[in-house]
């Protein structure tokens, strides 16, 4: 029998529900209104009585045993497809209404969007009479309601379209004005929605190749900037946030920010998580062009998602940022802030991915303690690097490790795996790699492979004991500072320096 029961989507479905939830599921099962299946209650029932009362899982097998579907005799490998497919009908009934009540559970939290369903169902029914009081009353709502995000927009449309349905209807003689209405906040609604992805649109192509054209962007783009619809906070703020995507001017980062920050509550954790994604990724991109002050700011940013808890609001850590939020600790010198920040934080990243993630962390970690031997033995426990830009910071720190401590103990320089890496690493990067990512992310990883293997290339001659040439360090230092985009600009420093 290869069911995998843990695994189901009704057990998957109940472990996430709390116990008031779970509580509340009970009572709205045994509405004959709500649920009109007796198994599912009967499952139900079972479930809570024999397990979770217990705070015990469920095995399959006594499950089937206390639903009467095999007798206590009955061994797991004795299951019937029989009686397995009894189980299945039984439990697809009762997945079918945890998914309802979960349905009714997210419409109760939301009052606006049930008085629109409401006043939705009243025109149907031409209950017109009962519409005003509910639309006065859910107008209110909106305009006292701190948050101005997409949902706003869209929320405001929606009452104005009932405004004006109700306008029609009555033959009221405001109906053109009511009208005016809707177009204006239908305009607002489509323009904060299309500003919003063109935003993701534009961090996404700094991040990988994109072919795909979207010549409506520029008409959005220019239509914004010289019209009144400009005065609109939310169409202001996409539209200062796709003018720093788009141009990577420090002017539009911190004026994207000035605004985004005296209007935190105007937006959920997940939409915030979305704007200091954007701001984190632009921040590193700058420290890539060599200015640093830029990484305060990123981890300034951070530090403050970790503090609203949007990182993990509703979905897993990213592993991108969470390796990020260790890298940028660990450049800004705050090792026991990171130590702490892995201990707290781990538990969240995917279970997939969680100990390849918590091994890179330490890896970083303990390079940076330069316990290199150790960090060695936490990248070589990694299995999965897919991502071409987690395989790429990978090869970096393997060669970090190679250069700081296997360079010093190697019998033979010239035949150190540190060269064929290298090499591999630059052939990986180069603009003809077929590789999909977006040029300024290729050519900070190639301008490493660069200017490291020049350094290396000096190093050697020291291990052989070698004269170096002439001013070879300043050479070195000039080219760092030349060449723009580079990762890792500080740690090539030092290596430059360390060769005097």
């Amino acid at each position: 029998m290869n069911f995998k029961f843990e695994q189901s989507k009704l057990i998957v479905l109940l472990a996430k529900l709390s116990d008031v939830e779970f509580k509340e599921l009970g009572l709205w099962l045994e509405s004959p209104l709500l649920n009109r299946s007796s198994r599912a209650r009967l499952l139900y029932g079972v479930l809570d009585r024999k397990f979770r009362k217990r705070n015990k899982p469920p095995t399959f097998q006594k499950l089937l045993v206390y639903l009467n579907i095999i007798s206590k005799e009955t061994k797991r490998k004795e299951i019937s497809p029989r009686a397995l497919q009894n189980y299945r009908k039984l439990a697809s009934e009762l997945t079918l209404q945890v998914e309802d009540f979960l349905v009714w559970k997210q419409t109760q939290k939301n009052k606006k969007s049930s008085n629109q369903l409401l006043m939705d169902n009243l025109l149907d029914k031409k209950l017109y009479s009962l519409l005003p009081p509910l639309l006065k009353k859910t107008k209110k709502q909106q305009s006292t309601d701190p948050i101005r995000d997409i949902n706003y927009c869209i929320n405001k449309y929606k009452l104005a379209e009932t405004e004006f349905y109700m306008d029609v209807l009555l033959r009221h003689r405001r109906t053109s004005e009511s009208m005016k209405n809707v177009v204006d906040s239908l305009r607002v609604s489509c323009l904060s929605q299309l500003l919003r992805y063109y935003c993701a649109l534009s961090n996404f192509k700094n991040l990988l190749v994109s072919t795909d054209d979207f010549p409506f962007m520029e008409i959005v783009k220019n239509y914004v900037s010289s019209s009144s619809d400009l005065e609109h906070f939310t169409v202001n703020i996409y539209y200062k946030l796709l003018l720093l995507l788009e141009n990577g001017k420090p002017a539009d980062y911190y004026n994207f920010k000035e605004l985004l920050f005296r209007s935190l509550s105007a937006f959920d954790v997940n939409e915030l998580r979305q704007f200091f994604a954007f701001m984190t990724n632009y921040c590193k991109q700058m420290v890539s062009l060599g200015h640093e002050q830029f990484l305060e700011e990123r981890f300034a940013i951070y530090e403050t998602g970790l503090e609203i808890g949007c990182w993990t609001a509703g979905i897993y850590f990213s592993q991108h940022q969470f390796v990020e939020i260790v890298r940028t600790g660990l450049l800004l010198e705050k090792r026991d802030w990171v130590f702490d920040f892995i201990e707290d934080n781990q538990c969240f990243i995917s279970p997939a991915f969680q100990q390849d993630i918590v091994n890179f962390s330490l890896s970083l970690l303990l390079f940076y303690d330069k316990n290199y031997d150790r960090a060695q033995f936490h990248l070589s426990q990694i299995s999965k690097t897919e991502d071409f830009l987690y395989h790429l910071d990978w090869k970096v720190l393997l060669m970090k490790i190679y250069y700081e401590y296997d360079l010093s103990v190697t019998e033979d320089y010239n035949y150190h795996p540190i060269h064929y890496d290298l090499e591999a690493f630059r052939v990986y990067t180069s603009p003809g790699s077929g590789k999909k990512m977006a040029e300024p992310t290729r050519e900070m990883y190639s301008n490493f492979a660069l200017l490291f293997k020049q350094i290396l290339k000096q190093k050697g001659k020291l291990i052989k004991k070698e004269t170096l040439q002439k001013g070879i360090v300043s050479i070195l230092q000039t080219k760092l500072i030349n060449l723009k985009p580079i990762t890792e600009r500080n740690w090539l420093g030092e290596k430059i320096l360390e060769l005097e």
